[in-house]
């Protein structure tokens, strides 16, 4: 068991959703799990965040981009159960700034775009 992480696709049409496309995918990267949990929370959401799907904006992902260039991302290391216990590495680092950008093109392109994740 562990900690699961997705950021994905749908596309939006006349029938609903389409197929689902996954975008990326992290194992264990608790700094994007703790940011994540914490924007998802200042929405109003008290749930368990476990297996929640969260709708990426381009105003949530510009935020979520400076915190990631800026180092500030650091701030989310916090230990869960499941989560593990690495640091977020220069390769987390360019991968996530890689799925921001494929998650901006995705939203430009008419999918919604949401992270999901499962411990």
């Amino acid at each position: 068991m562990g900690l699961d992480q997705h950021m994905m696709k749908r596309i939006q049409n006349n029938a609903g959703e389409g197929d689902t496309i996954e975008i990326a995918y992290w194992r264990k990267v608790r700094h994007i799990q703790n940011w994540m949990e914490e924007k998802w929370r200042e929405e109003g959401n008290t749930d368990s965040f476990n297996c929640e799907f969260f709708t990426m904006t381009h105003d949530l992902l510009a935020e979520l981009e400076e915190d990631v260039k800026n180092l500030n991302i650091h701030q989310y290391d916090r230990t869960g159960f499941f989560y593990g216990d690495y640091d977020f590495s220069e390769e987390d680092k360019e991968y996530l700034l890689d799925t921001i950008g494929k998650c901006h093109e995705a939203i430009d392109q008419g999918y919604h775009v949401y992270y999901d994740s499962s411990w």
